[in-house]
């Protein structure tokens, strides 16, 4: 993740951070202490279908049966990454998402955006944790300025609308 005076990147094999300044000087690392979880059989199935919903556009039935035949062929990681993805605000703050099985797959978008909601840490400028979010379900973030969240979410009918989420502390509306 880089932004004009950071870059940001991790191995998600475990939760490790590093962001360094645009000269390459280390800023600060992030870790965090996680339990590694293990691909679950939902997870298997979701990619599962993903890959076949994907690809069903205009196929015959035939080929229906060699992509559901293809799919299950497919290899799993034995465990799920660390953390998913990474955004840099405007007032520096990184924020990281948990894993997301939905993301990782191919498919139409109704596909891949989580049915439940995905907790996002807040780190501040300096490294320091400052709160975790749970994001909505069907709700994908894009950008964090301004004090707000922006992102896609997608309604029962899987037609997509910008959403804006005020970010307040504790105790206050939004997220």
């Amino acid at each position: 993740m880089a932004r004009d005076d950071r870059i940001c990147q991790g191995h998600s094999d475990r939760y490790r951070i590093a962001c360094f300044n645009a000269n390459g000087t280390p800023l600060f690392v992030i870790e965090r202490a996680t339990s590694a979880s293990h691909v679950t059989e939902a997870m298997r199935q979701l990619a599962r279908e993903g890959y076949v919903n994907g690809n069903r556009r205009g196929t015959s039935n035939e080929v229906m049966e060699r992509l559901r035949a293809e799919a299950s062929h497919f290899r799993y990681p034995e465990r799920v990454p660390a953390f998913g993805r990474m955004m840099v605000a405007d007032d520096g703050h990184l924020w990281v998402s948990g894993f997301n099985p939905a993301e990782a797959i191919i498919g139409p978008k109704s596909e891949r955006v989580s049915r439940v909601p995905v907790r996002w840490s807040v780190y501040a400028p300096d490294g320091a944790w400052v709160a975790d979010i749970d994001v909505p379900a069907r709700f994908v973030p894009h950008a964090v300025a301004n004090g707000h969240l922006y992102g896609v979410s997608l309604d029962v009918d899987d037609t997509e609308s910008v959403t804006v989420w005020p970010i307040v502390g504790a105790g206050g509306r939004g997220l």
